[in-house]
């Protein structure tokens, strides 16, 4: 139980910032009088409804919106979530709305509504980078951009989502573009990817109707597609127009069948072209030019690959795209599908216009950066074409359009390495003065949908009073009438702005995926105390030994902290007396010079950490980019939130599945090491008479236990360099982990234990209470034994400055010298020996795990 409430403590920290919930803003609309949102979110599948709770402070969400449920998607083998969504009400721009699902006691997410010039970021085909080679390589530059310099404030994802969007592939995915997703809206269009794997076990598009349903309630409903496939929205200057470019492809068209399946149908696909083209023509010939100047279209293919060039016999694209583009006068088309940058000028196709082309496709997936061979352009000639990976930012002003594209990979090969970004090419579209359509034609699909019909069908079940008129404005959710000015007053200093030049420095509060890891351990260690259970039937003068595995893990990746035995509950009773001392101290207000307000002890404290951390491991401290008082006080206001999420019966699958998921971002185990000696040096500098030396030996031990069950848990995740083969051996459970390290063989009337020193004849398993003397007698292995006595002789040499003076357990030189002498003397596979009463024979009982695995050799 002690080691579940540790782990629970680190699973707790690390997912309030990476939480599960896959939160996704999505835009409606964009004004300078207010913004609409909607948000996609998963539970686990078992939940029968879910509500979603916002306000404007962390502290004080005290509205809240019923979720509509959208549909299961299956993210592990057996195992599904539910998808649901909710329609937010309108937020004035500047101001910052906190949300979180009811009763997660997490920290909540926030995003602000922009003001001023909007800025997105653009790019299609990007793969999720647990496939590793080139698969997500720009994610690090999207998330950097977005919380170190408010590069953006919006995503275009123009298809072929994740390659592909579907079980464990497809949650990575969400998960880690939900540092994005959930502070600023993403637009979406699907790619020929999504009907590629369509058909089952994948159900891509499936999964992707579901995951941003969102986007046909809220943007696609308004403007009369119903679809998140092709729809519009009104973004500051710009309308833009995203469709479904499959329709004009020439790869199976994959739509759902009267019996639940998904399979090939070209009548569905000749139905959505014909109403796509009217949907479009109705769309673009209803377009306020006043209000927004600018029109951009958004599709996966470009339009030479509809299948193919555009004066190929029977081109639907070239007849009934093009003509619209040009007849309404699109200033700009985004595209994807080609794995590359590249920009091409306006041109025209017979006597129609054709607007510029960007092609933005190569933020990086396994298929590669393309050659221009491999991508057989006809009837097009590019302007610019940058073979590296990367996206763009569009910025819409009054005048004109700006687009810059920049690199975030090393290089252009098949294993870049992430890099920041950095811009290769920027071009600038001016206003035309386009005047508005004078005759209106085409058809929606269903009539568009008003904001009141909207509000009444997503929000019928919301609890409160709000009311579709309703507004988050800076004092509150408020009720507006028609001709009342809405105050643009900014809720914060900067969050509302427009986004920040990508050469501006921030202090914002940054929770790096790996930082929030080593935090988590050092967290836990800080809350743990409070709930800490002890280990049935612990001793207290020297603790459950640790198993041979064990102690290989510390001594590799724990050096500093290595030692014979788990912690006791007379450490636990030490270390709750010395925390609850030292927390009182730091939680006192401090203050500086002329009554100016000083840092808290609290947030010195953890400044002082990261300050040892640096100083003993220079190489983490780029993963920390904003200041460590930032980074203090933001780990100071979610401390209290980690003991409610002690009590999930389920936190031990949790932890799994958080380890899992972490193991993308690169972590390393010699981490570990580091921040418990930063840990260690910050103690003792804020305790100062506090800290003694038998406080230093308790920290140290509960340090180890703590660490060890956190290393282990990512370990058994790794593969190759990360980590050695011995972590994959089982650790499945306590009582079963602690019956194969307790397991013994009575020797001449005492028990010996296999890792050295006897036990008393009547001792039991500390954890399942059987005797140790009834256990089977294990088979021997006398050549292995050999090389774990000497192993072990060395560990327990190396950690007897943390164990007792005169521990429980003392090793047996005897028997490890005979065991020695032994593996001198044998040069063939041992074979059973004889040994007198006088002598006990030392043998080890392996689990299957251990005889079947390579990790259970003497090399290892």
């Amino acid at each position: 139980m002690f080691a579940l409430r540790v782990f629970s403590a680190a699973v707790a920290m690390a997912s309030l910032a990476e939480a599960s919930s896959q939160f996704h803003l999505s835009l409606i609309s964009a004004s300078s009088k207010s913004l609409e949102y909607m948000l996609d979110w998963v539970v686990p599948s078992t939940a029968n409804d879910s509500q979603v709770m916002f306000g404007l402070s962390a502290d004080k969400m005290d509205q809240s919106l019923a979720g509509k449920f959208a549909g299961l998607v299956e993210e592990t083998p057996g195992t599904s979530v539910g998808c649901w969504n909710a329609l937010l009400p309108a937020v004035e721009p500047g101001v910052t709305v906190y949300y979180a699902l009811k009763d997660d006691k997490g920290s909540p997410r926030n995003f602000t509504a922009p003001k001023g010039d909007f800025t997105w970021a653009v790019f299609g085909d990007l793969a999720a980078s647990v496939q590793k080679g080139a698969s997500g390589v720009s994610v690090h530059a999207l998330v950097e951009e977005l919380t170190k310099n408010h590069a953006y404030n919006g995503v275009l994802n123009i298809g072929d989502i994740s390659y592909e969007l579907t079980q464990t592939n497809g949650m990575h995915y969400m998960e880690e573009l939900e540092v994005a997703t959930s502070q600023v809206p993403m637009q979406l269009t699907i790619g020929n990817h999504e009907h590629q794997y369509g058909h089952g076990p994948y159900f891509t598009l499936q999964n992707y109707r579901r995951r941003f349903a969102a986007l046909a309630l809220g943007a696609g409903s308004i403007s009369g597609s119903y679809s998140n496939e092709f729809y519009s929205f009104n973004a500051g200057y710009v309308h833009f127009a995203f469709i479904n470019t499959e329709v004009y492809g020439d790869e199976a068209f994959m739509s759902p069948q009267e019996d639940g399946s998904w399979s090939a149908d070209e009548k569905a696909r000749r139905e959505m072209a014909k109403a796509q083209a009217a949907w479009l023509a109705y769309d673009l010939s209803r377009v306020d030019r006043a209000e927004t100047p600018f029109v951009i279209m958004c599709g996966h293919r470009p339009p030479f690959k509809t299948p193919k060039r555009l004066d190929a016999a029977g081109n639907k694209f070239a007849e009934e795209i093009v003509p619209l583009m040009s007849k309404y006068d699109v200033d700009l088309y985004f595209a994807g599908h080609e794995h590359i940058y590249m920009y091409f000028e306006a041109s025209t196709f017979k006597d129609y216009k054709v607007p510029p082309i960007i092609i933005s496709g190569s933020p990086g997936n396994n298929e590669y950066v393309r050659t221009k061979a491999e991508m057989k352009i006809e009837g097009f000639k590019e302007k610019i074409m940058v073979p590296k990976y990367g996206f763009g930012y569009l910025t819409a002003t009054a005048d004109a359009l700006k687009w810059q594209w920049g690199s975030a990979g090393s290089d252009g090969g098949r294993n870049p390495k992430p890099t920041s970004w950095k811009l290769e090419d920027e071009q600038t579209f001016k206003k035309k003065n386009v005047e508005s359509a004078s005759t209106k034609e085409g058809s929606p699909v269903k009539d568009p949908a008003t904001w009141k019909s909207l509000w009444a069908s997503m929000n019928n079940a919301s609890s409160g009073s709000l009311h579709s008129d309703d507004v988050i404005g800076t004092n509150g959710t408020r009720t507006m009438a028609p001709s009342d000015p809405i105050s643009t007053k900014a809720a914060n200093s900067t969050g509302g702005d427009a986004p920040k030049s990508r050469k501006t420095s921030s202090n914002a509060i940054v929770i790096n995926p790996v930082a929030t890891t080593i935090t988590a351990t050092m967290l836990a260690m800080f809350t743990l105390i409070s709930s800490l259970v002890a280990v049935g039937n612990s001793d207290d003068s020297g603790g459950i030994p640790y198993s041979r595995q064990d102690l290989r893990i510390m001594a590799e990746f724990l050096p500093d902290f290595l030692h014979a035995h788990h912690s006791t509950k007379k450490d636990q009773d030490l270390l709750l007396a010395h925390w609850d001392k030292l927390f009182s101290q730091t939680q006192t207000p401090g203050h500086g010079t002329n009554g100016a307000a000083a840092p808290s002890p609290m947030v010195t404290l953890f400044d002082n950490f990261y300050k040892h951390l640096f100083d003993i491991a220079p190489e983490v401290k780029p993963l920390f980019r904003s200041s460590m008082q930032v980074q203090g006080k933001a780990l100071v206001r979610i401390v209290g939130s980690i003991k409610n999420m002690l009590q999930s019966p389920d936190i031990v699958a949790v932890a799994a599945e958080l380890a899992h998921r972490h193991v993308k971002y690169g972590i390393k185990l010699a981490y570990f090491n580091a921040l418990g000696v930063a840990l260690m040096r910050t103690l003792q500098s804020c305790s100062e008479e506090l800290w003694t030396p038998e406080t230093e030996a308790a920290w140290r031990k509960v340090y180890a236990h703590v660490a060890l069950i956190v290393v282990v848990a990512l370990g058994k995740e790794m593969t190759g360099a990360t980590r050695k083969s011995s972590l994959i051996l089982t650790f499945t459970s306590q009582r079963a982990h602690t019956e194969r390290m307790a397991v013994t063989q009575k020797s001449n009337g005492a028990i010996v234990n296999p890792h050295g020193g006897n036990l008393p004849v009547d001792a039991t398993c500390p954890v399942s209470g059987n005797k140790l003397s009834d256990m089977p007698q294990p088979n021997s292995h006398q050549g292995r034994r050999s090389s774990e006595a000497s192993f072990m002789s060395r560990i327990y040499n190396k950690c007897t400055e943390w164990i007792s003076p005169q521990p429980k357990y003392q090793i047996d030189q005897q028997l490890l010298e005979h065991h020695e002498q032994e593996q001198s003397s044998q040069s063939s596979p041992p074979k059973q020996q004889q040994t007198s009463p006088s002598q006990p024979q030392a043998t080890a009982q392996q689990s299957p795990e251990q005889v079947s695995s390579p990790s259970s050799s003497p090399q290892q």
